[in-house]
């Protein structure tokens, strides 16, 4: 939440503000600089690899959500006015720009832009907004390309590109975005009011949880 990565870091990028709200508009350098802080504190923290993203994200499902194949309202994604600005545009930079114009000129329009933390119902491993809500950076990075592919065995990471990867969907962007398989190439830079994080803390023995 916008609370704890103030108190954490004093600052709070987020276009959208509330203490329960998810941080969002923050780079990939500003989400190492919080975990570092967090590390220096003996919080053992770490953006998760893709492939542990989505095993809990999936939580033992194979549907195209984690509750399932339609999202039955649990998930914050676009309505229908902003899918359909989507769905008309076929070149999706022209479809986000239009749809960031048409959010900019309904911006006391609460229902275009993120919700309080935990708000969607959680998947089986009592996990909240794994899909939906705000996008979500992983340490992964990404050539656009090829499909993920870590460095070895031993190490989820992959190091293949220039991108990084973003998983889950957001409020900005239509339910296919938020499927458990779906996946986004991001520059490390990039600053957008969909865009977020979570972070996972490593085990007493140094290591992140992984797929089985």
């Amino acid at each position: 939440s916008q609370t704890f990565f103030t108190a954490v870091t004093g600052r709070n990028p987020s276009r959208f503000r509330g203490d329960d709200l998810p941080v969002e508009q923050v780079t990939l350098v500003e989400i190492e600089d919080f975990c570092a802080e967090l590390q220096e504190r003996g919080i053992p923290a770490r953006l998760p690899s893709e492939a542990q993203w989505e095993y809990a994200c999936r939580a033992g499902s194979s549907t195209a959500y984690s509750n399932g194949d339609d999202l039955g309202g649990t998930t914050w994604v676009a309505r229908g006015d902003l899918q359909l600005i989507w769905f008309q545009l076929s070149d999706p930079l022209h479809a986000e720009a239009a749809a960031l114009e048409y959010c900019a000129a309904h911006e006391d329009d609460l229902a275009l832009r993120t919700r309080p933390v935990g708000s969607s119902r959680a998947n089986v491993f009592g996990l909240h907004d794994l899909s939906g809500n705000v996008f979500e950076w992983c340490a992964d990075r990404w050539d656009g390309q090829r499909a993920h592919r870590a460095a070895d065995e031993h190490d989820p990471v992959s190091k293949d590109g220039d991108l990084g990867v973003v998983r889950g969907g957001s409020w900005f962007h239509p339910p296919a975005r938020a499927r458990s398989a779906a996946r986004l190439g991001v520059a490390p830079q990039s600053r957008q009011p969909w865009l977020g994080f979570r972070f996972v803390v490593l085990a007493d023995d140094g290591s992140a949880p992984t797929p089985p």
